[in-house]
Order: structure tokens, then C-alpha cells, then sequence
């Protein structure tokens, strides 16, 4: 990660929305380049968990059963 200095006990690592949704091919919302960006979200996820900061994962679901994104109890939800 560089030269960050991570303090644990003032810093938390947020992660919104790294749901399959955004990263299947071929889905409504599907990120381009998503390997890139997951690799860069692991890379800060394995920085704060190793320094002990708080990580904190953010999940959005949809109230809607028959939504065509995010809806309840599809695979789709699940963090990737």
C-alpha cells in the first residue's frame, strides 16, 4: 500500500457494494474492468485487516422480490 500509515484505532476501511451483482458479465450493472477493481480492494482490505483497523461491508438489497437487481435471495447479493 505504500507509505500509508494505518492507525487502528481511528481508521475503519468501508467496502460498499462489492456484491456479484457488479461483477458477473453480462449483468444489468456489471462493472467494467471488475478484476481490477476487486484487486485493489483486496489489496486495501488485506492492508487494514493486517494493520487490526475495523472493516466494515456494506450490502445493498433490494425491498422489491421481483427487482431484476438486488432482489432478495438472489446469488447475485452475495459479497464477492
Amino acid at each position: 500500500m505504500g507509505d500509508v500509515e494505518l492507525r487502528p484505532d481511528k481508521t475503519a476501511l468501508l467496502l460498499i457494494d462489492l456484491q456479484m451483482e457488479y461483477f458477473v458479465p453480462g449483468r444489468p450493472l456489471a462493472v467494467p474492468d471488475g478484476e481490477r477493481v476487486l484487486a485493489n480492494c483486496k489489496a486495501l482490505l488485506d492492508a487494514f485487516r493486517a494493520a487490526g483497523s475495523l472493516v466494515i461491508h456494506i450490502r445493498h438489497e433490494s425491498p422489491e422480490a421481483d427487482d431484476s437487481t438486488f432482489a432478495p435471495g438472489s446469488p447475485y447479493l452475495a459479497i464477492h
